[in-house]
This record gives structure tokens, C-alpha cells and sequence, in this order.
């Protein structure tokens, strides 16, 4: 038995090592874009799906409305998903207030359905989606738009950061953010894309037109990572990650660790409509080496032997880990301090990862009710 469970850990964390080390490469290798004076000749039609957001929609439309990009070449889509809030006569005020500025009220309830209605009445040539509750630097649309067309990708990825706070479950979701950005960035630098944010996301409406189902509506959450595979099968080099500080985008964590599980179960429930091998096999993997950590530990309390094998996976993962964070956290302007809570993550990441795959056979949330 327990010479199983060493070869087994061995391989998975072996094939992490591989993994993380792939993306480090894939990191590397993507070039910083930075934006420079530029004259914009494309039509964009800036997508905002939200559900009683009022606390955080005011914040997002200044920040857009704000943009350094050219409003003749822009519209903002306020699509509301039915909200019982104030987020509806906020989004209606500034519809007024801006004529480039639409408010739609969907037809039907569910994020995807938003997004979808909100790209079905817009005009532009490049969509790009939001999130209400995220925050827009001043010349992130014109980074972004300049990129495109410098570019010709069919669809970008933008960097997405969480506003880091002082308690340690704050500093636990700014490192495991990291991992994500890192993770996303890195996949897209080896042409092997796996995940995105829909918060900051650009794609042409010409492919976006060719999918009968982009979103897979059968499933709550994922309408980004669906619609990132359904790219990739046409080509994922045309898939592109843009590493641009100018176009990093503030986004808030959970407010506590039930909402943190809630949000984390909706992610997860999307796992079983997953048909891209790269997102399988990463997810195999690092199912497999948060188990193995684990079991490994809870073992040790009960045989000796396994002490060292927790201790000697816990230590390789933790290193490479550490390399690779080092990388990814200069980028975003993060404090190397963050990595005095890397070893406390390392065991909370696990036994999250676990209860969220669990939670994949038992599907319990739903997206706000519906």
C-alpha cells in the first residue's frame, strides 16, 4: 500500500513539476505590449451583463466612461439579468446621461443569456466582455483595442487582479489569483490555452458568429472557458494573452469563505461540460497532486512513513510553486512578503480543490436563484 501511494504521488507531482514549469517557459516568452500613441479604426462594443450589482456598478461605469478611448469608435451594452436593486436605475441614469451608452433589460434570466442579447444588439466589430463589478484603467481599452489590431488575434485575454486586503484569507485569494493569471498567461504563451477571465475578455464578432451555442447555456457558469475552447478548435494561435500592465483589471474577493466556496462550487460545476483535452489533463493533474498531499498528511498521523512523503511532496510542490509566483507576482506590482503565506496556501489550496471537485458530483449552487 504504501508503495502505491509513492509511485502515484511521484507521478503527479513529477507531472506538476513538468506542468508549472511549462507555463514559466510559456510566461517568459510573452512579450510586454505597451501602448503608445496610436490612431483606433476599430468598432468596439463594450458588453456589461450584471445582476444587482449597486454596490460595485457605479465604480465600474466611471471607470468606462472614463476610458481614454475614442467614444465615436464606442458603445457600452448595460445588459440587466433582471436585478431587484438599484444596479437597474443606476444603469438607466447613465444610459440617459451617455448616448453612447445602451441599457438593455434581458428577455430571459442567466448570465449567458445577457451576454448573449447584449452581443446580439451591438454594432462593433471587436466584442468585449465585463464584469459590473471590476474596475477599468484609464487607457485599458485603447492598450487593448491598439493590440488587436496590431496584432490580429481572434480573441484576447486580458490580466485581471484581486485588490489585496490585510487579513490572511485576503492574502490567500491574492496568491491563489496569481496562480490563475500565471497559470492563464503561461498556458497561452505554449499555444496550449486552458482558461480566462470573462471580466477582461476581447473576441471578433465574425467567429463569435459561427458558434450556434458559444456559452453551452446547459451549464450555470463558464460562459468564458466554453467560449475560449470554442476558439481554440478553429485555431488557438490566434488566441493571445495581452501582458500589459496598462491593462490590468481590479476586481474584489469573497467577503467571507462561504461566498469564496459558493462562488469557487459555481466554477467547478461547469467541469463536466469540459471536452478540451489541455483543461482536463491540468486539472487531473492538480486533482491528483491535492489529493496525494492530503492523503499523505492525514496518513502521517497514523504511520510514521508517511511523514516523509508529505514532507518531501509538500516541499517540492512548495518550491516549484514559489519560482513560479515569483515570476507572475513582479508583473502585477505584488509585494514578495505575499509569499510568506505560499506554505499556509499550499494546504488550504488543497483541501479546497478537493471539497470543489466533490462538489462537481453533488451540484448544489445555482447563479443568483436562477
Amino acid at each position: 500500500m504504501y508503495l502505491v501511494i509513492c509511485i502515484t504521488t511521484v507521478v503527479f507531482i513529477t507531472t506538476y513539476t513538468v506542468v508549472i514549469l511549462s507555463f514559466l517557459k510559456g510566461w517568459k516568452r510573452l512579450k510586454s505590449f505597451h501602448t503608445t500613441t496610436y490612431t483606433i479604426h476599430t468598432k468596439v462594443s463594450v458588453i456589461v451583463p450584471f445582476r444587482n450589482e449597486s454596490r460595485h456598478i457605479k465604480t465600474c461605469l466611471e471607470s468606462l466612461l472614463n476610458q481614454s478611448f475614442p467614444v465615436s469608435d464606442l458603445e457600452i451594452i448595460l445588459v440587466d439579468d433582471l436585478s431587484s436593486d438599484d444596479s437597474k436605475e443606476i444603469a438607466q441614469e447613465c444610459s440617459r446621461q451617455n448616448p453612447h451608452v445602451v441599457y438593455l433589460r434581458n428577455q430571459n434570466p442567466g448570465k449567458k443569456r445577457a451576454l448573449e442579447y447584449g452581443i446580439l444588439h451591438s454594432k462593433g466589430e471587436l466584442l468585449v466582455t465585463v464584469d459590473a463589478d471590476s474596475e477599468y484603467p484609464l487607457n485599458w481599452l485603447h492598450t487593448l483595442v491598439q493590440y488587436y489590431e496590431m496584432h490580429h488575434a481572434d480573441l484576447i485575454i486580458g490580466p485581471m487582479q484581486l485588490r489585496t486586503g490585510t487579513s490572511w484569507f485576503q492574502k490567500f485569494q491574492a496568491l491563489e489569483y496569481i496562480s490563475l493569471m500565471g497559470t492563464t498567461a503561461g498556458a497561452v504563451g505554449i499555444n496550449r490555452p486552458v482558461m480566462c477571465n470573462g471580466a477582461n475578455l476581447a473576441f471578433k464578432k465574425e467567429v463569435y458568429q459561427r458558434f450556434s451555442d458559444p456559452f453551452k447555456r446547459e451549464y450555470i457558469s463558464g460562459d468564458d472557458v466554453f467560449l475560449l475552447h470554442q476558439f481554440k478548435r478553429i485555431d488557438p494561435s490566434k488566441i493571445h494573452y495581452l501582458k500589459s500592465p496598462e491593462t490590468v483589471v481590479l476586481t474584489n474577493g469573497a467577503d467571507n469563505l462561504k461566498a469564496f466556496l459558493k462562488q469557487r462550487f459555481r466554477w467547478a460545476s461547469k467541469a463536466p461540460g469540459y471536452r478540451d483535452f489541455d483543461t482536463l489533463f491540468i486539472a487531473g493533474v492538480v486533482l491528483g497532486v491535492a489529493f496525494s498531499l492530503i492523503l499523505a498528511m492525514l496518513l502521517a498521523f497514523f504511520n510514521i512513513q508517511y511523514v516523509m512523503l508529505f514532507l518531501c511532496l509538500f516541499s517540492i510542490k512548495t518550491m516549484v510553486d514559489l519560482w513560479f509566483f515569483t515570476h507572475v507576482l513582479r508583473f502585477f506590482g505584488k509585494p514578495s512578503s505575499l509569499l510568506v503565506y505560499l506554505p499556509f496556501f499550499e494546504l488550504a489550496h488543497a483541501l479546497y480543490v478537493l471539497i470543489a471537485s466533490v462538489s462537481v458530483l453533488f451540484p448544489i449552487v445555482r447563479w443568483n436563484k436562477n
